[in-house]
């Protein structure tokens, strides 16, 4: 999952100020019913997922980004966020998947806040070969700075309890022979 802001600023003050203002009336659009559904009582959760903002319209640039504060100002969100590393990509450099990343065609050309059951990973498996030079790196170091989440599989081979551990961390699988070597690794 991630957010995905679209702003109709006609400057620049957005970027400055890392400061964007989305009616509450537009928080959530384009977003499925049963996502709605699933954070409708957690809302402050999806603050914490990763999140790209562009600009509306034609072959935008976007950035990559981290929520840190969003508070309710009458009627709009006030989102602060911190653009990563001030680099960007073009809408063009991932349109062949927005259909991947839940992306809307007349979506960005309307200001919006929406949550996307997409994976920005896909835009990582992507970029082998799609998204320009220093763009690959940067976007894997951004996917990298959210906290991960590690899944473990035990497997009883005998009374003793051995434990053969699977660990999964950005897609990328490695073996663990046995709870040592899992901490040894790990530590």
């Amino acid at each position: 999952m991630y957010n995905l802001i679209v702003i109709g600023y006609e400057d620049e003050s957005w970027f400055e100020n890392g400061v964007v203002e989305i009616a509450t009336t537009r928080f959530l659009e384009y977003t499925k019913e049963s996502v709605i559904e699933k954070f409708k009582d957690n809302i402050e959760v999806i603050y914490g997922y990763p999140c790209l903002i562009m600009k509306e319209g034609k072959n935008p640039d976007i950035y990559l980004c981290r929520i840190s504060t969003v508070a309710l100002n009458g009627r709009y969100y006030e989102i602060k966020f911190k653009i990563f590393n001030n680099n960007c990509f073009k809408y063009s450099d991932i349109e062949s998947l927005v259909d991947k990343l839940d992306i809307r065609q007349q979506e960005i050309t309307r200001t919006h806040w929406a949550l996307k059951e997409g994976s920005l990973n896909d835009l990582l498996k992507y970029s082998e070969s799609n998204l320009p030079g220093n763009s690959r790196k940067i976007l894997k170091d951004y996917l990298d700075s959210f906290v991960q989440r590690i899944h473990i599989k035990e497997h009883l081979f005998s009374s003793f309890g051995v434990l053969s551990a699977r660990l999964t961390i950005h897609n990328n699988t490695e073996n663990i022979e046995s709870v040592t070597d899992f901490i040894q690794k790990n530590i």
